[in-house]
């Protein structure tokens, strides 16, 4: 009996240090939501309820809170929540960033909020930015509205910019 338990810390050893243990794997290919469907979300396998999103596009608000990629037409309203997360629309009235390392790409976003660190959105246009945080990216192939900034290391980049309140330290702001 002592000999055995001796060998089970070895052979558990042994197993996770030559690889053999499961591993769980997701699939990376991202997940398309059409905005004119209204019922349960699906992922591409079209299971139901597989995407991590609350509202659709039509009903005036959308809620992303899980980690993944998502696409979008033209959107009234998104609030993104959490880390890691990718979105990808052409037209967003009001977009609200509640976290970090959050991407985003869009034609145009009217309003831009930001609560959070480390995120790139990048866009053709913005209508207003407010930045809260650290270290986030804003990228205008055009214009940028005004922009209010409570943080620090932000970088903001535009043909041209509204009026500028900066209210942090080192944040840059290129036209």
């Amino acid at each position: 009996m002592r000999r055995a338990i001796r060998v089970l810390p070895i052979i558990a050893l042994t197993a996770a240090l030559s690889g053999c243990f499961p591993v769980v794997v997701e699939s990376s290919e991202p997940v398309e939501v059409d905005p004119s469907v209204s019922a349960e979300p699906t992922d591409a396998s079209g299971t139901e309820g597989a995407v991590p999103v609350d509202g659709d596009c039509e009903s005036g608000e959308l809620l992303i809170t899980e980690p993944g990629e998502y696409r979008f037409g033209e959107c009234d309203s998104i609030r993104v929540e959490g880390t890691d997360i990718e979105v990808d629309a052409v037209r967003l009235t009001n977009l609200d960033i509640r976290g970090d390392r959050i991407d985003v790409e869009a034609d145009h976003i009217e309003t831009l909020t930001v609560e959070g660190n480390d995120n790139d959105l990048d866009a053709g246009e913005f209508g207003s930015i407010s930045i809260r945080g650290d270290r986030n990216e804003i990228d205008a192939d055009d214009r940028a509205g005004d922009i209010v900034v409570e943080g620090n290391d932000n970088s903001v980049d535009a043909e041209t910019t509204g009026a500028i309140d900066d209210r942090g330290d080192r944040n840059d702001f290129d036209e």
